[in-house]
C-alpha cells in the first residue's frame, strides 16, 4: 500500500486507474448489514454481528458449510448465494455514492489519465451499485469504462477456484481495457481498492495499489492528489 505523501508523485507516472466499487467508490456497508441480518431471518437465526463481519471476508463456499452446521441442514453454495442476493434487493438502505469519488474520477481525467472501475459482485447486486456509480461517471462528463468480472460467476465457478479466477481476470483485462490502450498502460497501472483481492489482482497485472479504508477514503487520495 502506498503511503499518504506517496500519492501525488504514484499518479504522476500511471497511465489507467482501476477503482474497485464496493466500499471504494460506493458505500454499501449498511445495505450489507441490513441484507445479512434479512439472510439470517430466513433461516430463523438471530441478528448476528459477528457473522456479518465474518461474511464480508468470505465466500458463498466459505459461508455454506458454517451456516449448514447452524440450521443442521445441508445448505449449497447456490442457495447462500441466491438468498443473500434475494436479501439485498429487498434491503430498503440506500446505497450511497462515496465522498470524493466524482472529484478524484474528474481530477485522474482531467489529468490525462484512463479510469474504468470493476466489480466481481453478483450481476443482481452490480446492477443496483451502477444506479449509484451513474452519478460519479456523470460528474466526469459521462467518460469511463466499465470492466465487469460478473460473468465469471454466470460460467458456474465460484471465487474459491482462484487460479482459475485470477487468470480469467487477466484475460478479460486483455481483452476489455489493455487492448484499446498504448502498450505501455500495461505498466504504468494503478488499483484503487478496499480488500485483499484488490490487492491481488493488483499484483497478478503488476500495478500500483492504493488500499483505501475507513479512516483513509477516496476523499483523502483526492486531496492528497490536489494539495
Amino acid at each position: 500500500m502506498k503511503l499518504q505523501h506517496d500519492v501525488k508523485q504514484l499518479v504522476d507516472g500511471i497511465g489507467l486507474v482501476i477503482f474497485d466499487i464496493d466500499q471504494t467508490l460506493v458505500d454499501s456497508l449498511e445495505r450489507n448489514r441490513d441484507a445479512a441480518q434479512r439472510f439470517l431471518s430466513l433461516y430463523g437465526l438471530p441478528h448476528d454481528d459477528d457473522f456479518f463481519a465474518a461474511a464480508a471476508t468470505k465466500t458463498a463456499a466459505d459461508v455454506a458449510p458454517d451456516l449448514s452446521r447452524r440450521v443442521r441442514r445441508p445448505i449449497s453454495e447456490a442457495e447462500v448465494m441466491k438468498n443473500y442476493v434475494d436479501s439485498y434487493l429487498a434491503s430498503p438502505v440506500p446505497i450511497h455514492v462515496m465522498d470524493g469519488a466524482a472529484s478524484l474520477i474528474d481530477r485522474l481525467k482531467s489529468m490525462g489519465k484512463v479510469v474504468t472501475a470493476m466489480t466481481a459482485a453478483g450481476k443482481r447486486i452490480h446492477d443496483i451499485n451502477m444506479v449509484a456509480l451513474q452519478e460519479v461517471y456523470a460528474a466526469s462528463g459521462g467518460r469511463g469504462m466499465m470492466f465487469d468480472a460478473t460473468h465469471y460467476y454466470h460460467d458456474g465457478h465460484t471465487r474459491k477456484d482462484a487460479e482459475a479466477f485470477d487468470c480469467l481476470l487477466q484475460h478479460r483485462l486483455q481483452q476489455r481495457i489493455y487492448e484499446s490502450l498504448p502498450e505501455d498502460f500495461r505498466t504504468r497501472t494503478l488499483v484503487i481498492g478496499d480488500s485483499s483481492t484488490d490487492m491481488v489482482l493488483a499484483a497478478m497485472i503488476g500495478a500500483q495499489f492504493i488500499r483505501v479504508r475507513p479512516t483513509y477514503t477516496v476523499l483523502d487520495v483526492y486531496r492528497q492528489l490536489t494539495a
